[in-house]
């Protein structure tokens, strides 16, 4: 999957709407050798459906912006970001009260650096940081009855370089480091199971965290087979 970098002939936009949202997207040039490409979109759920019938009316929007640019003829930079957040809010109808509230948000920003240092050595630096939070809560009146809440985080770091037309064939080689870390609270009040006849509180939280650390290596190889040489016979045919 990859995503085009931004128009450079001219600055570009759209924008668009309809029963699930808005949305807008922008493009153009940066400097004499670079590019953006930025995109937003709301939804519009909540007018869509704002009769009383609706219980539950989710709330989502997200975003992109990408930037490329290009450092003379042997480097290249390119940032990506992504962001999305949605949530949704579930209100008693007898009551007016709010039941159930909710919103899980993501984020992703990455930076990547690639450079050519002849025509068969080549070298590529990548960076990514992404996070991902929930937090869920469900009520009874004014007594908390259920929490989701849960938070993880996770940088990816990789760095390797290419040689082509080596005697071996072409070599990759380079190493990678993960770091990740994430927390969770769950609880739910008077929980009951078929197993046992008493009702009883659950919870659940832990904060966990560890690195990985890879090498790897790659060659490739083109195998060159040849056949039996055609007789004089078969020419003529």
């Amino acid at each position: 999957v990859s995503l085009r970098p931004g128009r450079t002939d001219r600055l570009h936009a759209m924008f668009g709407g309809g029963v699930g949202g808005a949305m807008a997207i922008g493009e153009g040039r940066i400097g004499a050798s670079g590019s953006w490409l930025a995109s937003a979109r709301r939804s519009l759920l909540e007018v869509a459906f704002r009769d009383e019938t609706a219980e539950a009316v989710p709330t989502y929007a997200d975003a992109l912006l990408k930037i490329d640019h290009r450092a003379g003829a042997r480097h290249a930079f390119t940032f990506l970001g992504l962001g999305a957040k949605d949530d949704v809010s579930i209100v008693d109808e007898r009551t007016g009260a709010e039941e159930t509230s909710g919103e899980e948000v993501v984020a992703l920003a990455g930076l990547r650096f690639d450079s050519a240092w002849s025509a068969r050595t080549s070298s590529m630096v990548a960076a990514r940081l992404g996070s991902s939070e929930v937090d869920v809560t469900a009520m009874d009146g004014t007594v908390v009855d259920a929490i989701d809440k849960g938070h993880d985080q996770e940088l990816r770091v990789r760095a390797d370089v290419r040689r082509t037309s080596t005697p071996v064939g072409d070599v990759l080689v380079g190493a990678a480091v993960k770091a990740y870390r994430y927390d969770y609270d769950l609880y739910v009040n008077d929980l009951w199971t078929p197993y046992e006849t008493v009702k009883r509180d659950l919870k659940a939280r832990d904060i966990r965290s560890f690195t990985d650390v890879a090498g790897y290596a790659e060659v490739a190889h083109a195998l060159r087979i040849d056949g039996p040489r055609p007789d004089a016979g078969e020419l003529q045919h």
